[in-house]
């Protein structure tokens, strides 16, 4: 056991250890070499934003999502303080469906739940679907049955197939692309419309209309309307 003598010595010794990598890390913040921070007042230590500016700031952690095996995924992300108390509250009203509280189901149910939720916002998507009744004439408004039926039939995914048959894996901001184009008479119809990424989708109205930059309605220009109503002067 070491005496209270030596102990004391001891707590000292780490203290003034401490006080010196204190000033070490306010030469850091402020620049200073070895020479000057001899010259700096013992008795004054950094200021903690002097402490945070040498401290090298923490890599952020970003949400991992790997393959475990067959069927198995980790997912680990970070949450807020608020989400985390739904966490807790909705392992507290599941208890009994979900004993141990894995929140692995729970995060999956709730995202059965949005995933509904979204597909009756934008895809019109319900439980027991009305027969449709057509779209209005020169509407753009696209029926519901009909971004049900495209969903369906393109998979949820952007439908442009290259000159050499690849197809766009793109899957996130699709919108719906009219084959024969509105203005010229395209109708909102399964036949006549797909899904489209973004890209493809600006892309696909430029072979129409050309660069937007020179407009899609300005004379002069080439068009490539599938059945050919786009010609030099038609929107003058």
């Amino acid at each position: 056991m070491i005496p209270p003598s030596q102990s004391f010595s001891i707590l000292r010794e780490r203290e003034r250890e401490a006080r010196d990598d204190m000033h070490r890390l306010h030469s850091m913040a402020a620049g200073l070499s070895d020479t000057e921070l001899l010259a700096v007042p013992q008795s004054h230590g950094p200021s903690p934003a002097q402490i945070a500016a040498a401290v090298p700031e923490r890599p952020r952690h970003r949400p991992v999502v790997a393959p475990l095996a067959p069927e198995r995924y980790l997912v680990q992300f970070t949450v807020d303080v608020a989400t985390h108390e739904m966490l807790r509250r909705a392992q507290d009203l599941l208890r009994r469906e979900i004993p141990d509280g894995d929140a692995g189901v729970i995060f999956a149910r709730a995202l059965t739940l949005l995933l509904d939720d979204v597909a009756r916002k934008k895809l019109a998507e319900v439980a027991k679907p009305r027969r449709g009744q057509g779209a209005q004439s020169r509407s753009r408004h696209i029926p519901a049955h009909v971004k049900r039926a495209l969903w369906v039939r393109d998979g949820g995914r952007c439908a442009f197939i290259a000159a050499r048959g690849r197809r766009c894996a793109e899957r996130v901001l699709l919108e719906f692309h009219h084959r024969e184009p509105y203005a010229i008479g395209g109708e909102p119809t399964v036949a006549n419309i797909s899904l489209r990424c973004k890209a493809h989708h600006l892309y696909e109205g430029e072979r129409v209309f050309g660069p937007r930059a020179a407009g899609p309605f300005s004379s002069g220009r080439k068009a490539n309307s599938p059945r050919g109503e786009l010609g030099p002067g038609r929107f003058t």
